[in-house]
């Protein structure tokens, strides 16, 4: 059975998580939300983090950005549609 992840965040954690996951042919990596769509050529990425929560495909969440915001909302977003949530994020602890 294939594990379907949604990222949030492309940065130092999500971009290296992403090509972890993309590795292993138990996840696949369906979205991953970025801040920015500059020189983003996959169509796995999306400036709609929400979309990423709402995303009946997805099983799993990890939050890869920083700050709160907007991170808690979509995360709330994601539990209220029976999402697991790995979090990278030290502020939301």
């Amino acid at each position: 059975m294939e594990i379907r992840i949604g990222i949030l965040g492309y940065g130092l954690v999500g971009s290296e998580l992403a090509k972890i996951l993309q590795k292993d042919n138990r996840f696949k990596v369906m979205l991953v939300g970025v801040k920015n769509m500059h020189d983003r050529n996959s169509n796995i990425f999306t400036q709609d983090l929400t979309s990423i929560s709402n995303d009946p495909s997805i099983d799993i969440i990890i939050d890869a950005l920083p700050g709160i915001e907007p991170s808690e909302s979509v995360i709330i977003a994601a539990i209220k549609n029976n999402k697991t949530i790995i979090s990278c994020n030290k502020e939301l602890s």
